[in-house]
C-alpha cells in the first residue's frame, strides 16, 4: 500500500511539471485585444523584422511562386518586398489579429489573418489580391 501511494505522488508531480512547461521565445507572443487598434509594443516588435516565406499554398495547392519571397517589415508602418523592391504599408486591425497591407492601393490591398506570430515565426491566411483565391503563408524570421 505504501508503494502505491509513493507512485501516485510521483505521478502527480510528473503531470504537474509537464503541465507547467511551455515554449520559450526571445520576444513574448502577442495577445490579441489591444483595444482601439493601437498595437501593443510586443506585436510591433514581433512583426517588425525580415521574413522569408518558407511554405505557401494557394487554393489548397502548393504555391511555389510565393515560396522564398522575402519581406522587410518596419516599425514605421512600411514594408519592402525584397524580390521586387515594392514598398508598401501595413497596420494592425481588428484588435491586432489582422494586418492590413496597402490600404490605399486597391491593386495590392490585402488583409492577413494572423494564425501565429512569434519573434521567429509568422503564419497568415489571406485572399490573393490577384486571384481572390485563399492563400496561406508560413514565414520564418531572417
Amino acid at each position: 500500500m505504501n508503494t502505491i501511494k509513493q507512485l501516485s505522488i510521483i505521478t502527480i508531480f510528473i503531470l504537474l511539471a509537464a503541465a507547467c512547461s511551455k515554449e520559450e521565445e526571445s520576444t513574448p507572443t502577442p495577445t490579441p485585444g489591444g483595444g482601439n487598434n493601437t498595437p501593443t509594443p510586443d506585436y510591433v516588435d514581433s512583426i517588425a523584422r525580415s521574413w522569408k516565406v518558407t511554405a505557401a499554398t494557394h487554393r489548397g495547392s502548393a504555391d511555389n511562386s510565393s515560396k522564398g519571397l522575402e519581406l522587410d517589415i518596419r516599425k514605421d508602418g512600411s514594408y519592402t518586398l525584397k524580390s521586387t523592391g515594392f514598398i508598401g504599408t501595413w497596420e494592425f486591425i481588428d484588435n491586432d489579429t489582422k494586418v492590413l497591407l496597402d490600404k490605399d492601393n486597391s491593386q495590392f490591398k490585402t488583409t492577413w489573418t494572423i494564425n501565429k506570430l512569434t519573434s521567429t515565426r509568422m503564419e497568415v491566411d489571406f485572399k490573393s489580391p490577384f486571384t481572390g483565391g485563399a492563400s496561406h503563408w508560413d514565414m520564418d524570421a531572417q
